[in-house]
């Protein structure tokens, strides 16, 4: 075949230097130094026999054969049975590195959302319940005090009218004293006694430790636990 092959080599030669072409089953080209290439009667380019396949021929089309993997988009790497595209892998790595950090943002930006929600929703909450509890104290100062004015003027009217059936009772001298004295002595007394004691007592003790430990330490409490713990605790796990 070598013999047939350079005798029609020999009837249509045109020497060209330095060119010869692999068309293996593999698909690799090679180069071989002054090898000689003919041009058959069909025109397909013929390889020298330093360099011929097993057919002899390059593809059908007359131009060098890549490997049936090969691409333009990027280099092959392997054999005809099977081979991998460099700049697929490289392009399918990219784009999955690049939907793991969008996902990763988006993931951050939920958890950080949903912890500002909770913040806000646990500082409303805590100061829906200091007005709930300031105007509870409100309601029992007030109904103390109104309470207290009421007892000191009923309180009053029962001494007046015991002063009063008192220095009914005639001239005894000790009447007008008794009379006098208890009446002025039991008004002021359970005036002051009511306004000054319950009034001040709910006062202080229901306004103030309300307003001071429930809403401070709700406040505080539920927004620095949220805000430095959960906050923190998630963007440490997610490495950001």
């Amino acid at each position: 075949m070598a013999l047939a092959a350079a005798t029609t080599m020999a009837a249509h030669a045109q020497v060209s230097a330095n060119v010869s072409v692999d068309a293996s089953a593999t698909g690799n080209a090679q180069s071989e130094t002054n090898a000689n290439a003919g041009t058959s009667v069909n025109g397909n380019a013929q390889i020298s026999s330093e360099g011929a396949s097993a057919d002899g021929a390059a593809s059908t089309n007359g131009s060098v054969d890549n490997s049936t993997t090969g691409s333009a988009s990027g280099a092959s790497v392997g054999a005809a049975s099977g081979g991998v595209n460099i700049s697929s892998v490289t392009n399918t790595a990219q784009t999955t590195t690049t939907e793991a950090t969008d996902e990763a943002a988006g993931k951050a930006a939920e958890i950080e959302a949903g912890v500002e929600s909770g913040v806000t929703q646990a500082v409303e909450t805590s100061q829906g319940v200091a007005a709930k509890a300031e105007a509870a104290a409100n309601g029992a100062v007030s109904g103390a005090l109104a309470s207290g004015e009421a007892g000191a003027e009923e309180a009053e009217g029962e001494a007046n009218e015991l002063a009063s059936t008192t220095e009914g009772l005639g001239e005894i001298g000790v009447a007008g004293s008794v009379a006098g004295d208890f009446g002025a002595d039991l008004s002021q007394t359970v005036g002051d006694v009511v306004s000054t004691d319950v009034a001040g007592d709910v006062t202080g003790d229901i306004a103030g430790q309300l307003q001071a430990d429930i809403v401070d330490d709700i406040t505080t409490s539920i927004t620095e636990d949220i805000t430095t713990d959960v906050v923190g605790d998630l963007t440490g796990d997610l490495g950001l």
